[in-house]
C-alpha cells in the first residue's frame, strides 16, 4: 500500500508510513493516493498524529522510521571539508604557476617592459662602474681621430699605454685602430704630430716605433717618437774625446736637463724614462763596453737607424776590409749591434748604411747656429754612438742624410734631433 502523505509504498498491514509515519490508509484502498503538501509547522513535535506528528507512535517505530531515513551531512563539518579542497586546488595552481612562468605570461607589457629596462639600467651601471675603475678601460674610451696630430699628448699617452700593455700581435692593430700608421700598416714619416718649445721654435715629432723601447722601471714605452728637424745645437764632449760614451757625455747631459725643460709642459708630463744601451767606453773591440743608461731625451745609435751591421754591408757602403783587419772589424760590428735594435720607421722605408735617405735631411730651426748653420737649412746633426775603433770620433749624420760610421770630433757643434718616449 502508499502513503498518502509522501508515497512511500509500505509493507501491507501496516498502521502508519515507515518513511514519514504518517498512519496509513485502510486495507481496502490500494495503489498510490495523492497527498497533501503541509508547512513546517505541521512536523512540530507533540502533535497528534492526527496532524501528521511522530510523537504518538512507539519506540521501536521510531527507531525503524530514523533507521531507515537516508543520513544527512553536518552542516559545519560539510563547510570546512569544502573549504579545504578549495584551499588545496588553489595551492596546487599556485604551485603550477611558480614552477612554469605561467603568471609571468599573464603580466602586462608594460610591466615587463619595466623590468627589462631596470635590469638594463642594472647591467649598465655595473659596466660602467667596471669600466670607469681599470686604466687599460679608460685608454680604450680614446676617441679615434683623424691623425696623430689631432690627438692632444694625453691622449697619445693613453693610446701608448694600451700598445705597452698588448701582445706583439696586437701592437699593429691597435696602431692601425688609431691610425698611427699608414693603410699598409707601415710608418713612413707622415705620422707626426705639431709642438710649440718652450723658447718658440716650432717643431714637429715624428713617430719611429712601437713597443720598443723598455721603460727604465718595468715594461715597455708604448711610442717613440724623434724630432722631424734639428731643434738646437750642441757638442758631444768639449774635451773632444770619446771617452766614457754616451754616459759621460755633455751631449746627454744637456738634453736630459735644459732641453728637457724647453719641452712643452704637456709634453713633459707624459714623457717616460728608457733604458737605452751604448758603448759607455770609448774605443774598444769588448760587447761589454755597452751598458745602460736611464734618459728621457737621447740621441740615436748607429743600429737603431741602419740595421743589423755586418761585413757585407759595411763594405757594400764603405770600403772593403783588410783580410788581416777582418776580426777586429767584426768586434766594431759586435759592439754597434749590442746598442739596440732598427726602428720601425726606417725599417719600412729601407734606410741602410751608407746611402743617402730624404727622411735624415733635416733642417736646422733654431736660430743660425755653429759651423754654418742657417735656419731652415740642412744640417748635420749627432747621433750617440762612440767610434769603437777611434778616441776622438763620433758617429753622426750628413746633411744629405748619409748615414756615417765615424766622421765628427766630440768637440764640433753639431745639431740635435732628440728622440723621446711616451
Amino acid at each position: 500500500m502508499f502513503c498518502v502523505r509522501c508515497g512511500f509504498e509500505d509493507v501491507e498491514g501496516s498502521d502508519y508510513c515507515t518513511m514519514c509515519g504518517a498512519p496509513l490508509a485502510s486495507e481496502t484502498q490500494s495503489g498510490p493516493q495523492p497527498y497533501k503538501t503541509a508547512s513546517l509547522s505541521e512536523y512540530e513535535p507533540g502533535q497528534e498524529h492526527g496532524s501528521w506528528g511522530i510523537s504518538g507512535i512507539s519506540a521501536e517505530q521510531k527507531a525503524a522510521q530514523v533507521s531507515q531515513v537516508p543520513a544527512q551531512p553536518d552542516g559545519k563539518r560539510y563547510a570546512i571539508a569544502v573549504a579545504a579542497v578549495i584551499v588545496a586546488a588553489i595551492a596546487v595552481i599556485l604551485a603550477i604557476g611558480v614552477v612554469t612562468g605561467w603568471f609571468g605570461l599573464a603580466k602586462s607589457s608594460g610591466s615587463q617592459d619595466a623590468m627589462t629596462a631596470g635590469s638594463s639600467d642594472s647591467t649598465s651601471a655595473s659596466s660602467a662602474a667596471a669600466s670607469a675603475s681599470g686604466s687599460s678601460s679608460a685608454a680604450e674610451a680614446v676617441p679615434v681621430r683623424d691623425s696623430v696630430n689631432d690627438y692632444s699628448w694625453q691622449e697619445l699617452s693613453q693610446i701608448a699605454d694600451l700598445i705597452a700593455a698588448a701582445d706583439t700581435k696586437e701592437v699593429s692593430k691597435l696602431a692601425k685602430r688609431y691610425r698611427l700608421v699608414n693603410d699598409d700598416g707601415e710608418l713612413d714619416g707622415s705620422q707626426s704630430k705639431e709642438l710649440v718649445l718652450e723658447d718658440g721654435v716650432q717643431a714637429r715629432v715624428q713617430i719611429i716605433g712601437f713597443a720598443h723601447d723598455s721603460k727604465s722601471g718595468n715594461g715597455k714605452a708604448g711610442i717613440t717618437f724623434m724630432f722631424e728637424d734639428c731643434i738646437a745645437d750642441h757638442v758631444y764632449n768639449g774635451s773632444g774625446s770619446n771617452a766614457g760614451g754616451w754616459k759621460s757625455s755633455e751631449l746627454r747631459s744637456w738634453l736630459n736637463s735644459d732641453l728637457m725643460y724647453r719641452m712643452p709642459s704637456d709634453l713633459r708630463d707624459v714623457i717616460v724614462e728608457v733604458r737605452k744601451e751604448t758603448n759607455n767606453t770609448g774605443k774598444t773591440t769588448s760587447a761589454s763596453a755597452v751598458t745602460t743608461t736611464a734618459d728621457k731625451l737621447w740621441a740615436l745609435s748607429f743600429v737603431e737607424v741602419v740595421g743589423d751591421i755586418t761585413m757585407q754591408k759595411y763594405e757594400k757602403a764603405y770600403e772593403p776590409v783588410p783580410s788581416g783587419s777582418r776580426g777586429t772589424f767584426q768586434s766594431f760590428f759586435n759592439v754597434w749591434n749590442d746598442e739596440g735594435s732598427q726602428y720601425q720607421l726606417f725599417k719600412d722605408r729601407n734606410v741602410e748604411m751608407g746611402r743617402p735617405k730624404t727622411l735624415l735631411v733635416k733642417d736646422y730651426l733654431a736660430d743660425n747656429g755653429a759651423a754654418g748653420m742657417r735656419k731652415g737649412s740642412p744640417c748635420q746633426w749627432w747621433g750617440r754612438s762612440p767610434s769603437p775603433g777611434e778616441t776622438d770620433r763620433v758617429q753622426s749624420f750628413d746633411a744629405d742624410g748619409s748615414p756615417r760610421k765615424s766622421t765628427s770630433s766630440p768637440s764640433d757643434r753639431l745639431a740635435v734631433a732628440p728622440c723621446f718616449c711616451i
